[in-house]
C-alpha cells in the first residue's frame, strides 16, 4: 500500500493552502476503494472535519428519487455532527453544503461514483469548500473526473506478477515465501485473478484453497461455507440475502431476536474473510454476496416458495424463514389475507416502500422481528393468542389503536410506533415485563400513555418527542435500567412522574416544551444524571432543592421558564438533607443557564460551597438588578453571561478569572468594579479568547472604566467593546483619519508582545444601527495581519479595543528583524462613521 499512499500524497499536495479534488480511477475489483480508505485513514486527521461516502453508485440505485438527497444529508451530518438533518430538496442541500462547508477544512471521499451529477450535487465547485480542503473520488469512468474539471488522478494499474503472488502468499501461508508445492496453485489463482487485489483477497480467504482449485467459482466459494457450523450458516445467509450494508449493530439486534448468537458468528465470519465491518456497516464482496442467494436458490430452483429466504414478491410456504422485502420506490402491493400464516418457519419479515391494499393480513405467532414502516391498515396485523415477537416496528402507519391483545406481546423488547400521527392511546402493558424500548416521538394525536408503563423494570429508552396532545402519562416511573427519556415538545404534559428507585444509567434528560409547573423531589433519583434541559417550560414556577444531590450533573439548561423567579437555595439541616455535605452540592456543574427566566434576585451565589466547578453561567434577559458580591467566590467561572437584563444597575463584583463577559444591552447599567480586571494570562484550561461587551450599556461611564486598563501579556486575542467617545490615554498613536503609520521603534523588537488597536464608531445620523469594523496591519507594505467585526443596533458612540499577540501575526520574525520596519495600520467601518483610531505596541 505504500507506493499507492506515496502516489496519493504527491497528488494531494497537503503543503498547498488550495482546495483540490483528485481522482482515483480503475476498472472493479482494482482496489480503489482500498487506496482511498487508506489514504483518508492517513491525513483524516490533518483536517477540521471529514465524511467518507462509501457505495455511491449503490446507494443511488437503491432510491427511487436517485438517492442524491440522502447523501447530501449524509454529507452533511458527518461533518457537522447534525444526525436529525433533514433538506427536503437536493437543491437546498447544495446550497447547505456550500454554506455549511465553505469556511471549514474537509477532506472528503466519494467512492465509486458513476454520473456526473453525483458530483455536481455532492461536491460541486472549488468554492463550495474551506481553504485546504480535499475531495478524493473513486471512479471506474475517468471521463466523469474530466467533465468535472478535475485534472489530478491517479490510474490504479493491476498488480504485477510479483506483487500479487506476494500478496496471496502472505495472506493464506502468513509468509512472502510460500511452500514449494504450493506454487502451482499460486500461479493458477493469480493467473485467474489477473492481478485483481480484492479477487485476491477473498480467494485466499477459504481455507481449503491451498488444496482445491477446479475453476468453478461457486463451488470455490462454497468451501469456506461448508465450514461453518449451522448458526453461522445461517448468520451469513441472513447477511448475503438481507443485510449487506446494513448498520452492524441494527443486524445484531435481529439476529439475536432469532436466537442466532451473533457476537460469536459474526466474528467467525470476519476471520474467514466472509465479511467485512466498514464505517459501522456490513459489508460483502459482491461475489460472496452471489455465491450465498445461489446457496439460497438451489434450495428450490423451481420454486421460490420452498426456499428458506426470500427477497423477491414471491410467495412462501412453511419452510420460508425471513423475509425483505425493500423497494426502490414507494409501491402498491397486495398480499392474501393467509399470505403469511403458513408459514410456520417465518423468523423476521421486513419490508420498505410496500403498501398493502387489499384485506387484512396476519403473521404466524412464531414470527419474531417485524419491522414494517408506513403499514396502511388501522389495526395489528396479529391473530389472538400469544405472539414470540421481539421487535415491532410500525412506524408512520395508520394504526389508531393497539387494543386488549396488545398485552400477549409478552416478548417484545423493542417497539417504534414513532410518527403514527392517528394512534391516540397506548393500552395496559404490564404482561410486558422484557420491554427495553418505546419509541412514539411524533404520535401527535397521542392522548394517554397507561399507567402499567411506569411499573415496568427493564425499560431503557422512552422517546415522546413531539407527542403535543399527550395530557395522560404515568405518574410514576420504576426501571432502574432507564437510560433516555425524552418528553420533549410534550406540551400538555403538566406533570413529571415520580423518580421511585435510584437510576443509574440516565443521563440526559429532555423536558422541554412541556407545560410542567414543577419538578418532583425524587428527581434526586437520577443519580447519573448529567445534562438536564428545561428550555421553554413557559408553566415552570418552581425547582426542587433536592436537584442540589446530582452530583454528577454538569449542564442545566433552563432558558425560556418566564414564569421561574427564583432558582432554589440549598438549605442545610433540613430533612432533604440528611447524609448530605454542603461540599457534595452539584459539584461537577460547569454549566447553568438561566437565560430568558424572571429571576428578581440570586440569592442562591451566595452558598460558598455549591456549584464551585461552574464555567459559563448565563443570566441574560432576566430582572435582578444587581450582581451580588458573592460572584467573585466562582473561581474557575471564564464566561459571565448578563445581556438585555434591562433593569440591572450594577455589577458588584467580578470572579478572578472571567474572561468572557457579554453585557450588551443592559441599558440601566451604570455600575461596575472600580477597577476593571482583565487576566494576565489566559487559564491553562480556558475555552475562548478574551471578550468583553458593554455594547448599549449607555449610563456607564466606559471611559473611566478601560482608561487605565492594563492589557493581558499573553498569547491570547482580547476584545473589548463599550459606549465611549474618547480613546484611552496609554493609546501612543491616535489620529482621527483612518490610517496610522510609524517606525519600529529601535532595539525594541524582541520586547514586543503584541499590538493593541482602537477605533471609535457611531452609527449615521444618530440612529440605530449595525456596523461593521475592518482593521488591517500591513508591515514594510505588506498585509500581515486582518480582522472584521460586526457590531450590532449601536445608538451612540462606542469604543471598540482590539489586542492581538504578536503569535497571531502573519511573518513577524521575518519583517521585523530589520529594525527600519514600518507599521502601517488602516481602519475602516461600514454603516457607520469612524471618528478616531489608535494603535499602541505593548510591551513585556
Amino acid at each position: 500500500m505504500e507506493p499507492h499512499l506515496y502516489c496519493m500524497r504527491v497528488l494531494l499536495g497537503m503543503e498547498s493552502n488550495e482546495v483540490r479534488m483528485v481522482g482515483i480511477c480503475g476498472f472493479g475489483g482494482i482496489g480503489k476503494t482500498t487506496i482511498a480508505k487508506a489514504t483518508y485513514n492517513a491525513f483524516a486527521h490533518k483536517f477540521e472535519c471529514c465524511s467518507f461516502l462509501s457505495n455511491v453508485r449503490e446507494t443511488c440505485e437503491k432510491f427511487a428519487d436517485g438517492g442524491l438527497l440522502q447523501l447530501q444529508e449524509a454529507l452533511i451530518s458527518e461533518v457537522t455532527w447534525d444526525d436529525g438533518l433533514k433538506l427536503g430538496n437536493v437543491h437546498r442541500g447544495m446550497s447547505m453544503i456550500r454554506s455549511r462547508l465553505c469556511k471549514k477544512n474537509v477532506l472528503v471521499v466519494l467512492d465509486d461514483v458513476d454520473q456526473l451529477i453525483q458530483l455536481e450535487r455532492l461536491v460541486g465547485g472549488h468554492d463550495w469548500f474551506g481553504c485546504g480542503s480535499r475531495i478524493i473520488i473513486t471512479t471506474r469512468d475517468e471521463r466523469l473526473l474530466a467533465a468535472h474539471g478535475i485534472r489530478c488522478i491517479y490510474r490504479v494499474d493491476p498488480l504485477d506478477y510479483s506483487m500479487a503472488h506476494m500478496l496471496l502468499s502472505s495472506i493464506v501461508f502468513k509468509d512472502f515465501s510460500p511452500p514449494s508445492d504450493s506454487e502451482a496453485l499460486l500461479y493458477n489463482i493469480v493467473d485467474y485473478t489477473k492481478g485483481l487485489p480484492s479477487l485476491i483477497e477473498w480467494k485466499s480467504a477459504l481455507d481449503k484453497l491451498k488444496r482445491v482449485f477446479n475453476g468453478e467459482i461457486f463451488s470455490v466459494l462454497r468451501i469456506s461455507f461448508d465450514g461453518l457450523d449451522d448458526y453461522e450458516k445461517d448468520i451469513f445467509l441472513d447477511i448475503a440475502c438481507f443485510f449487506k450494508g446494513e448498520s452492524i449493530s441494527y443486524v445484531r439486534e435481529i439476529l439475536e431476536s432469532c436466537d442466532l448468537y451473533p457476537d460469536v458468528g459474526i466474528d467467525v465470519l470476519i476471520d474467514k474473510s466472509l465479511i467485512t465491518i466498514e464505517h459501522g456497516k456490513l459489508e460483502m464482496h459482491g461475489m460472496i454476496q452471489e455465491m450465498g442467494r445461489e446457496i439460497v436458490r438451489r434450495e428450490s430452483p423451481k420454486e421460490p416458495g420452498e426456499r428458506s429466504r426470500l427477497w423477491s414478491y414471491e410467495d412462501g410456504t412453511n419452510k420460508v424463514e425471513a423475509i425483505m422485502l425493500k423497494l426502490a420506490a414507494p409501491e402498491e402491493v397486495c398480499f392474501s389475507a393467509q399470505a403469511f400464516t403458513n408459514m410456520k418457519s417465518l423468523r423476521f419479515f421486513l419490508v420498505r416502500n410496500v403498501y398493502h391494499s387489499g384485506d387484512p393480513i396476519y403473521f404466524p405467532t412464531e414470527l419474531r422481528w417485524l419491522e414494517w414502516p408506513n403499514y396502511s391498515l388501522p389495526f395489528m396485523p396479529f391473530n389472538t393468542g400469544r405472539k414470540k415477537l421481539v421487535h415491532l416496528d410500525m412506524s408512520k402507519s395508520s394504526i389508531r389503536k393497539l387494543g386488549k391483545g396488545f398485552k400477549l406481546f409478552r416478548n417484545l423488547r423493542f417497539v417504534n410506533f414513532s410518527h403514527c400521527t392517528s394512534l391516540s392511546e397506548i393500552p395496559d402493558v404490564s404482561s410486558l415485563s422484557n420491554l427495553e424500548s418505546l419509541d412514539l416521538q411524533g404520535c401527535t394525536n397521542l392522548v394517554e400513555v397507561h399507567q402499567s408503563l411506569g411499573h415496568l423494570t427493564k425499560v431503557v429508552y422512552l422517546n415522546f418527542l413531539n407527542c403535543c396532545n399527550l395530557s395522560c402519562f404515568p405518574s410514576s416511573l420504576n426501571s432502574i435500567s432507564l437510560e433516555n427519556l425524552i418528553l420533549r415538545g410534550c406540551s400538555k404534559l403538566s406533570r413529571f412522574p415520580d423518580i421511585l428507585v435510584q437510576v443509574k444509567h440516565l443521563k440526559q434528560l429532555e423536558l422541554c416544551e412541556m407545560a410542567i409547573e414543577e419538578l418532583p423531589s425524587s428527581v434526586a433519583n437520577l443519580i447519573k444524571l448529567e445534562r438536564f434541559y428545561l428550555t421553554d417550560c413557559k408553566n415552570l414556577r418552581n425547582l426542587p432543592c433536592s436537584i442540589y444531590k446530582l452530583r454528577h450533573l454538569e449542564r442545566v439548561l433552563v432558558d425560556g421558564c418566564s414564569q421561574l423567579s427564583h432558582f432554589p437555595e440549598c438549605v442545610w439541616g433540613s430533612s432533604d438533607y440528611s447524609n448530605f455535605s454542603p461540599q457534595s452540592a452539584l459539584p461537577s456543574i460547569i454549566y447553568l443557564n438561566l437565560r430568558r427566566c424572571s429571576l428578581s434576585e440570586l440569592s442562591f451565589l451566595k452558598n460558598p460551597c455549591c456549584m464551585s466547578s461552574l464555567i459559563i453561567l448565563d443570566f441574560s434577559e432576566n430582572k435582578f438588578v444587581s450582581l451580588p458580591t458573592s460572584i467573585r467566590r466562582f473561581t474557575k467561572l471564564q464566561k459571565l453571561c448578563l445581556a438585555h437584563c434591562k433593569q440591572l444597575r450594577e455589577i458588584l463584583a467580578l470572579p478572578p478569572n472571567i474572561i468572557h463577559l457579554l453585557a450588551q444591552g443592559s441599558e440601566s447599567l451604570e455600575t461596575c468594579p472600580d477597577s476593571f480586571h482583565i487576566p494576565r494570562r489566559n487559564p491553562p484550561e480556558s475555552l475562548w479568547p478574551i471578550r468583553i461587551d458593554f455594547s448599549g450599556c449607555h449610563k456607564l461611564i466606559g471611559d473611566q472604566l478601560f482608561n487605565n486598563c492594563s492589557l493581558v501579556v499573553g498569547k491570547t486575542r482580547i476584545d473589548i467593546l463599550y459606549p465611549g467617545s474618547q480613546i484611552p490615554k496609554w493609546f501612543v498613536y491616535q489620529s482621527m483619519r483612518g490610517l496610522i503609520r510609524f517606525p519600529m521603534p529601535s532595539k525594541s523588537y524582541h520586547n514586543i508582545v503584541g499590538l493593541a488597536f482602537c477605533a471609535i464608531v457611531s452609527p449615521a445620523n444618530r440612529k440605530e444601527a449595525s456596523i461593521s469594523c475592518e482593521i488591517q496591519l500591513f508591515v514594510n507594505n505588506q498585509e500581515s495581519y486582518g480582522c472584521a467585526d460586526c457590531f450590532s443596533l449601536l445608538k451612540s458612540d462606542h469604543i471598540w479595543i482590539l489586542y492581538v499577540p504578536r503569535q497571531m501575526i502573519w511573518g513577524w520574525n521575518t519583517k521585523l528583524q530589520n529594525h527600519c520596519s514600518q507599521f502601517t495600520v488602516r481602519f475602516q467601518a461600514s454603516e457607520g462613521t469612524l471618528r478616531s483610531c489608535g494603535v499602541h505596541l505593548v510591551y513585556k
